[in-house]
């Protein structure tokens, strides 16, 4: 019997603009668990007045695991781009870049799980786009085994 020894790997990704008036969901299809490290996107609101808070959370498709959001509102008429990641801190609005804190590790999502933004008070005009992010991605399945990492050449005996 054959074995693959896989590592984890980093990789990019986009997700496609939702509808405006909408939130984006990205659902890991993969047979693999993947662990989001980064990911950034804009929100640009319409002129109708109305705050707009940005939550992010992970859910299994049940129950919510993970949630967290920007310590800070958008106003109308405003476009921001939202940075997540682990590191940082909530600096206000600094050149229209907004952060949302993600758990230190990443956040791990496994095979269908799910990733979304949720603008609470959105309109029907406002847009959420161009979100790019990386992640790590941990291949699974039956013939897959996990190898141990070694130094290339061993220690010098003194």
């Amino acid at each position: 019997m054959s074995h693959k020894f896989n590592a984890p790997f980093w990789r990019t990704f986009t997700v496609a603009n939702p509808a405006a008036g909408s939130n984006l969901t990205r659902v890991n299809t993969g047979k693999q668990s993947v662990r989001l490290m980064t990911a950034a996107f804009t929100l640009v609101t319409s002129a109708a007045a109305g705050t707009r808070i940005v939550t992010v959370s992970a859910s299994n498709g049940t129950d919510v695991y993970f949630r967290s959001g920007a310590s800070f509102t958008q106003a109308a008429g405003l476009t921001y781009t939202y940075g997540l990641m682990s590191s940082g801190s909530d600096y206000g609005v600094a050149g229209g870049v907004l952060h949302v804190p993600l758990p230190v590790d990443g956040l791990v999502l496994l095979p269908g799980w799910q990733f979304t933004v949720t603008v609470v008070g959105i309109l029907a005009a406002d847009q959420i786009g161009s979100f790019a992010g990386s992640e790590f991605v941990y291949p699974t399945g039956p013939d897959v085994e996990w190898q141990a990492s070694f130094l290339s050449t061993p220690y010098a005996q003194s």
